[in-house]
């Protein structure tokens, strides 16, 4: 038997050895994009070595992936996420599980340096046995050009982006995203690691010099495609809208397709719009997360819980639930607005597994939607316990985040 070693990558040559299978998996018809996954992660504020994970046989490395520490919110809770990307393993090496076996090895790493879930954009039918499961939709809405320019007026001044406006719109960033579940809460590293892409963006301005409003976006096929973009407020959507047609219409294409979540402000204003807002959902493959710590998990969930339950009751429920997932119990008591979640059994116990549990945590799936395939008794004031630990939310990943 061949031996086989599983370790973060210990020398430059090793790097370079990690990304030449990365560009001879990913990126042999597309040099450009390998060159801008090398940039970007030269770019990455002090990555440790040990986050480029490679298996070696007899010191030949086999297999590599690439694992990314992020923040993401849901609710008002941050949970420390591990984004994995790059899965690649070299051709003579294939079809012997040692793919597996590097995931294997790191999820036992992201369970000892104490993350709570893990992300990753998969291929399908593979990343399900690790309890990965589809909850990153695609949200598209489509406006004709025709549409928004009739409909909207142009205000403010429209220029190309300069280095000196990513700060104003980091902060515009991250007023929009705050209904979103699992998005990245990005800083500025973000911004001058992917400058390459942002480079590309525009802003308006109002009359005082202030940014007020941007947008990402190319030409593809007929299409004006908006991969990012953000209002100051309410009164900059209008004038946003007829900012991306005017660029369409120059560009000579007939429809405009934001990529935005149901919960961006724009989301909503393109409702008074004809327009065709699309969710697209996957099974066993694309945008898939996992728990990694249970209880680490739940415990980081507290402050959304309590806030929560602090504008919905008045702090005034007194109830338990105890989830059992994947058999371990984990009771969550409530009381006055107060949240204990201890890993042992208590009153009104609900089976979950881990699949429904990220279900729940991202709000995929409504607690009475999961319930309903289950037998249970439930007590009226557990329900509404359940009902405000887990609302339905819009998880979302935006494309320049993703790995």
């Amino acid at each position: 038997m061949p031996e086989v070693i599983i370790r973060g990558v210990s020398s430059p040559e090793e790097h370079e050895k990690a990304r030449s299978l990365i560009f001879t998996t990913f990126y042999q018809d597309d040099p450009d994009g390998f060159h801008r996954m090398h940039q970007f992660l030269n770019l990455i504020p002090d990555f440790p070595d040990d986050h480029t994970r490679i298996l070696l046989i007899d010191n030949q490395i086999a297999a590599c992936l690439t694992l990314f520490t992020y923040t993401i919110r849901l609710g008002e809770s941050r949970l420390k996420m591990g984004g994995i990307g790059y899965v690649a393993t070299a051709p003579a090496f294939r079809r012997c599980g040692y793919a597996a076996q590097l995931m294997d090895d790191t999820l036992r790493y992201m369970a000892e340096k104490k993350y709570h879930v893990s992300t990753l954009f998969g291929i399908v039918d593979f990343y399900h046995r690790w309890g990965y499961s589809s909850v990153l939709p695609e949200y598209s809405i489509d406006i004709a050009v025709d549409e928004a320019l009739a409909c909207t007026a142009a205000n403010g001044r429209e220029r190309k982006i300069k280095a000196g406006d990513l700060s104003a719109i980091q902060r515009i960033h991250l007023k929009n995203d705050t209904g979103s579940a699992g998005s990245i809460i990005r800083f500025a590293g973000h911004y001058n690691s992917r400058w390459d892409v942002w480079k590309n963006a525009r802003v308006l301005m109002d009359d005082q010099g202030k940014i007020v409003a941007y947008y990402l976006g190319n030409v593809y096929g007929n299409q004006y495609r908006i991969t990012e973009a953000g209002i100051l407020d309410g009164l900059w959507s209008g004038p946003l809208l007829h900012a991306c047609a005017r660029r369409g219409k120059d560009s000579f294409v007939s429809n405009l397709l934001f990529h935005l979540p149901p919960a961006h402000p724009l989301a909503a204003s393109f409702l008074l719009y004809q327009s065709d807002h699309k969710t697209t959902v996957f099974r066993n493959r694309h945008g898939m997360m996992t728990v990694v710590d249970l209880q680490e998990t739940l415990e980081a969930m507290v402050a959304d819980w309590e806030y929560r339950i602090g504008n919905l009751f008045e702090s005034a429920l007194c109830a338990e639930v105890t989830l059992l997932i994947d058999k371990e119990a984990y009771r969550i008591r409530c009381n006055r607005g107060f949240i204990d979640v201890a890993k042992t059994t208590g009153n009104n116990k609900v089976s979950l597994n881990r699949i429904e549990l990220i279900h729940l945590l991202t709000g995929y799936r409504y607690p009475e939607e999961i319930l309903s395939t289950k037998k249970h008794v439930l007590p009226r004031s557990a329900l509404l316990l359940l009902d405000a630990l887990f609302p339905k939310r819009h998880p979302y990943i935006w494309t320049l985040d993703r790995f």
